[in-house]
């Protein structure tokens, strides 16, 4: 009972009054620090919870950002307002809306995995979209692309000059294949 007559004799003695954001109540709280991070003791009954606002009598605005619940008093760790915006501010996200980005890293990742099937699946869907008269040629060489893949062997020279004609003819293919193959080149 020591503690409890202790807090609520420095509130009444020691208090600064502090005003809720989001209720416009004003209460009584008392500043102290831990190890540099500053924090507002207040009444277990105070409504306040991480990510409100307080603001004191000179205006200033802080965010409570953490609560640590003790016996009748509750510490509640603060960021004035500012720094709080700024820091989230410098470490925001955003969001990228594509229809389709494949074989790309967007962001901070140390290693990438090639999805040499993801792109086998869509020359497939492209073959079978297309108006081509080609289409089974180009099927040919999407199989021929999958033992490839499968085989784990350099690719042998010369290995598509067979289907040269039908490459020029196709020439929306023909990138798809190249990707693949720098692909599979990389992936090896």
């Amino acid at each position: 009972m020591r503690n409890k007559s202790m807090f609520k004799r420095n509130l009444s003695t020691s208090g600064i009054l502090f005003t809720i954001s989001k209720t416009g109540e004003n209460v009584k709280g008392l500043l102290n620090s831990f190890s540099n991070k500053p924090f507002i003791s207040f009444s277990l009954d105070v409504d306040v919870s991480t990510g409100d606002i307080v603001e004191n009598s000179l205006g200033e605005k802080l965010r409570i950002i953490d609560i640590q619940p003790l016996l009748d008093y509750k510490n509640c760790f603060y960021q004035s307002e500012y720094v709080y915006q700024h820091d989230n501010n410098a470490m925001s996200t955003f969001n990228i809306n594509a229809d389709k980005i494949e074989n790309t890293i967007i962001g901070t990742q140390a290693n990438a995995t090639i999805n040499l099937e993801f792109q086998i699946q869509k020359m497939k869907s492209d073959i079978s979209n297309s108006k081509s008269s080609d289409k089974d040629e180009l099927l040919k060489i999407v199989s021929l692309l999958e033992e490839l893949r499968d085989s784990k062997e350099p690719v042998p020279r010369g290995i598509l000059s067979g289907f040269s004609a039908v490459m020029e003819r196709n020439s929306w293919f023909t990138g798809a294949v190249a990707g693949f193959l720098l692909n599979l080149f990389q992936s090896q």
